[in-house]
């Protein structure tokens, strides 16, 4: 891969990437580097880092690192281990929940990623739902979900005729951001069924979060804003639910 993005998690500019899940982290990161190094599949080594990521726990690869890095055989190396991982699914709760579906994780069928929730929603048309299409039109409010995202952690209650519809209309504004800025916000982005899981998303994740969740949910948003995180609630025009004076008091703005 190549990236000008500067990132505590992975390399800036060219980098190969090999990944083990054997008990022996060690072994295979000498395994993996010495293959690479011998056939390096056309990367320059002079102008590419060597990444290992493990799952595992490895008290060693500091070691490891630091004298392969020594050998000055790539531009650099870097091992992205259990905890460096944990930490990077933190920071992005989307890719938490994707690659816990991948891996046969048990999630809950009420917490989602956002892009998941605009596949489903998006298909069930004929033809297909675009988000051009969605945001047509609407320039000014895709402007002020925009806003929304930048501006300190608040409530967005936003109306359509369903509740679906709002959520997707936020993902539609945020396709519209540029490729970098699009791609950070959806790593953040998760979606809710219920209040109780919004309450422990809100729990489980120190991370800023922009969590979107059905208007039932007004009387845990309040605590979530408090923690940091940025809570879109999908109202349905046609059953407002009952805010009450506490939940009003939370950095709040609605619109159709």
């Amino acid at each position: 891969m190549k990236t000008s993005v500067v990132s505590p998690f992975f390399p800036t500019g060219a980098s190969g990437w090999e990944i083990g899940t054997e008990k022996s982290p060690r072994k295979k990161a000498e395994a993996d580097y010495k293959k690479r190094t011998t056939d390096p599949l056309g990367l320059p080594h002079n102008e590419t880092t060597f990444v290992f990521v493990t799952p595992r726990l490895w008290p060693g690869r500091s070691k490891w690192q630091s004298g392969k890095r020594a050998s000055a055989k790539w531009k650099g190396i870097q091992v992205i281990g259990a905890d460096a991982l944990e930490q990077w699914l933190d920071s992005a709760p989307a890719v938490a929940l994707w690659l816990a579906r991948q891996v046969g994780k048990v999630v809950s069928g009420g917490i989602r990623d956002l892009e998941n929730v605009w596949e489903e929603w998006s298909l069930a048309t004929n033809p297909t739902m675009t988000a051009d299409l969605v945001i047509g039109g609407r320039t000014r409010d895709v402007d002020r979900v925009h806003k929304w995202l930048t501006d300190r952690p608040g409530v967005l209650s936003v109306q359509g005729d369903s509740p679906d519809e709002a959520v997707a209309f936020l993902y539609a504004g945020i396709a519209a951001l540029p490729e970098l800025s699009r791609v950070r916000v959806l790593s953040r982005c998760v979606f809710v069924e219920s209040i109780n899981e919004l309450r422990q998303m809100t729990q489980a994740f120190q991370n800023p979060m922009i969590i979107a969740a059905p208007g039932q949910c007004i009387e845990a948003a309040g605590a979530a804003v408090a923690k940091g995180h940025h809570v879109l609630l999908s109202m349905d025009a046609k059953r407002l639910p009952f805010i009450s004076p506490a939940a009003q008091r939370s950095s709040r703005q609605t619109w159709h």
